[in-house]
């Protein structure tokens, strides 16, 4: 029976959106059926009205990220779910879900619900056109779904006006934040670099932000921090690492929460305190969530994402970085430039999406390598899209890695690229080789005299 918006169910919680218990069975079946879709839709267990529905959900997303591919059988989801002390389920009740969906002919409706539950209202409205429908036809009941879900598809084709907002709603709902903002009071996700969020007002939410530089200049390891500061913070991380692996990161990790150098965890060779520094190291509040397959595409990455924050806010999403993405299907045979383009439009795509800051990392061309100047937008590598499409790009640069009379412990953090804000000199920060960590610096920098081109009235340095 049909349930109202709002609604409460036997036991207590609120009502699905999807109307429907009866539908609700069925979406379970077809994801029994075609598993895979579990990987590219932002469903979540919320969105079911019962605790049957909940528990089987939560079995189904279960065994699907081990089998992403395969039909999932009745008897596996029962023995997957059936220890669940949620709520106790009989086979009957996944039998049920597995007969309401026989037949291929739901695939697609199930594919074009899954579009996007962002539309979740048309989609209420379709299934609302099909409670009518049923009431006052004789039409078989699967015959009449299938339909609706095709007016779904038309709905969401004839761009009904989704995404439009009055310009002036906005700055009347900006008007109070900004009037009332302390001074300091960045609007972005702070990084725990107080100099850096001075300077950038934290990381953009909804924005991208590229971070540049050559090898071995220490970006992951700038990035990992800022997961980690993030994360302290009682905040959610996902970190997507095609290049390092967990234990690498938990490596790095331990080296800078005790102070032992990484060479010293890679090998054994530690003191007694040393060894009680690594036993006594904490981890956050928060979390931070790896996601370490070499092979991993944009799309998947766009996925990953989604599923994460259907089960909570998503608060800062870090790929480190942005060459060793695999190619996506869609440009496997297209060209690295255009490869990198099409990934950057999902990484874009995301942060929109989640509103979540997105702190992308890229390598720099072979000629900005050798030249060992101050990297600038022209040095990023692959594709000029990665300039276009970033809201701010920054680099790391570290003299020393060029010249042996600069201070080795010398680090500056470059702003070449602020959509809304300025760019300036650079942060200057304290790099520490030995356990792979920057600090805030705090001494001034060395006053320069300044040269003048006196044939062009530049300023030269």
């Amino acid at each position: 029976m049909a349930q109202r918006r709002g609604a409460k169910n036997k036991d207590g919680s609120s009502a699905s959106q999807f109307v429907s218990i009866e539908t609700e069975r069925l979406l379970l079946g077809l994801l029994m059926e075609r598993p895979i879709n579990l990987q590219t839709c932002s469903l979540a267990e919320r969105h079911f009205s019962t605790p049957t529905f909940r528990v089987l959900f939560r079995g189904l997303v279960s065994v699907a990220m081990e089998s992403p591919e395969r039909t999932i059988q009745p008897e596996v989801l029962y023995e997957r779910v059936r220890t669940d002390t949620t709520y106790p389920l009989t086979l009957d009740d996944v039998l049920d879900c597995g007969q309401a969906a026989e037949g291929k002919v739901y695939t697609r409706a199930l594919e074009t619900l899954l579009i996007d539950l962002h539309g979740r209202r048309i989609i209420e409205g379709a299934i609302q056109q099909l409670k009518q429908q049923l009431t006052e036809t004789e039409t078989e009941p699967r015959e009449l779904l299938a339909l609706a879900f095709t007016h779904v598809e038309a709905e969401l084709q004839s761009g009904d006006g989704q995404g439009l907002t009055e310009l002036g709603a906005v700055v009347r709902e900006l008007i109070p934040m900004v009037r009332d903002r302390a001074p300091g009071d960045h609007s972005g996700l702070r990084t725990g670099f107080d100099d850096i969020d001075h300077r950038l007002g934290g990381l953009p939410w909804g924005e991208v932000t590229v971070l540049g530089a050559r090898p071995s200049a220490g970006k992951s390891s700038l990035a990992q921090q800022i997961e980690e500061n993030v994360a302290w913070r009682g905040l959610r991380v996902l970190s997507v690492s095609p290049e390092m692996s967990r234990t690498q990161k938990g490596m790095r990790y331990l080296s800078r929460h005790s102070g032992v150098e990484l060479m010293a965890l890679r090998t054994g060779h530690m003191d007694v305190d040393q060894r009680s520094r690594v036993n006594e190291v904490q981890t956050p509040g928060g979390a931070i969530y790896v996601l370490d397959d070499g092979a991993i595409t944009s799309s998947r990455m766009v996925a990953v994402a989604q599923r994460l924050a259907s089960f909570g806010r998503l608060d800062l999403i870090v790929i480190d970085h942005l060459q060793f993405l695999a190619a996506d299907d869609d440009v496997k045979g297209e060209n690295r430039n255009t490869q990198i383009g099409y990934a950057m439009k999902n990484v874009k795509y995301i942060a929109r999406k989640l509103d979540c800051p997105v702190l992308a990392l890229s390598q720099l061309s072979r000629h900005s390598a050798r030249s060992g100047g101050r990297p600038n937008l022209q040095d990023l590598r692959d594709s000029g899209d990665i300039e276009q499409d970033a809201d701010t790009v920054v680099f790391l640069h570290r003299p020393s890695m060029f010249d042996d009379e600069e201070d080795p412990t010398l680090a500056e953090f470059i702003i070449g690229k602020a959509r809304n804000g300025a760019t300036g000199r650079p942060v200057r920060l304290n790099w520490t080789k030995e356990t792979a960590s920057f600090s805030t610096r705090t001494e001034e920098p060395p006053a320069k005299e300044a040269i003048v081109d006196e044939s062009q009235g530049r300023l030269l340095a």
